[in-house]
């Protein structure tokens, strides 16, 4: 729903070779024709999983770019680099209820946001995080303690941090959310994180990320649009850092937007 999202701007970004990229769930894979991509690429390790695939950093390190380029010119020397790495443009029609429904879901996650200081004094990350899940409102999370056991358990896959930030990107799907959600929480005392590049950050500010088991395609979509917005750009990335309620509703209102209408 996030890291995946990112690793897709990243990619589009960073190695121009690939032309076509498509994200998807673990759970999802069994629906997917694997064979029909030349590439497979993980945030996270997949054990048990039958087929070649590579493990990255969402963030696609500098290294790891060049070890992917050098990949690709090797297995495939026909390869080109284009010099617009961005999506072919679709021609997608929508009838009135459907842009309305759509307009509804992204303006209903936007009014959840919010930024919220939080009083973790010596409590490790376990205990922050069910603080602040207990602080939810419970329309939304119907049992804080199994939603922050999964978050810790996220933790546990792979590093969420972002470097030379106070950003972490803290997120899970379950069956005890009832809608997308995402909020920033402040922590009044920093805690010592470990970022995406496996260094170390002092984290101050979580951005949570939350999605019901059964999220649909656009509201995984505008969720995984939010989580690329974090790092876009350092401009926005600041934003995320320091910014208050207001600046952020307007950075994110005009991503939506720019989603719906693309």
């Amino acid at each position: 729903m996030t890291t995946a999202r990112i690793l897709k701007t990243r990619l589009a970004r960073l190695v121009p070779e690939i032309t076509s990229i498509e994200v998807a769930r673990i759970g999802s894979l069994g629906q997917i024709h694997l064979q029909d991509f030349d590439m497979i690429l993980s945030t996270t390790s997949l054990p048990g999983f039958k087929l070649n695939y590579r493990v990255v950093s969402p963030l696609l390190l500098e290294n790891e770019v060049t070890a992917l380029r050098e990949y690709i010119h090797q297995y495939f020397p026909s390869t080109k680099v284009v010099e617009s790495p961005t999506d072919e443009p679709t021609t997608t029609t929508l009838d009135f209820d459907t842009v309305y429904q759509q307009m509804t879901v992204a303006k209903q996650i936007l009014d959840r946001f919010t930024i919220t200081p939080i009083r973790n004094d010596d409590e490790t990350i376990a205990e922050t995080l069910v603080k602040i899940t207990r602080h939810i409102d419970p329309n939304l999370i119907h049992d804080p303690l199994e939603v922050a056991g999964r978050l810790l358990h996220r933790l546990g896959l792979a590093p969420v941090g972002i470097p030379n930030t106070n950003l972490a990107l803290v997120h899970t799907l379950s069956q005890e959310v009832t809608a997308p959600y995402c909020a920033i929480f402040e922590l009044d005392q920093p805690l010592p994180f470990k970022s995406m590049d496996n260094q170390s950050i002092r984290l101050q500010r979580i951005v949570l990320m939350l999605g019901p088991a059964n999220i649909s395609d656009f509201e995984n979509r505008l969720m995984g649009k939010l989580s690329a917005l974090v790092i876009e750009s350092r401009k926005n990335t600041q934003t995320f850092m320091t910014g208050d309620r207001q600046q952020l509703y307007q950075l994110i209102s005009t991503a939506f937007l720019n989603e719906l209408t693309k």
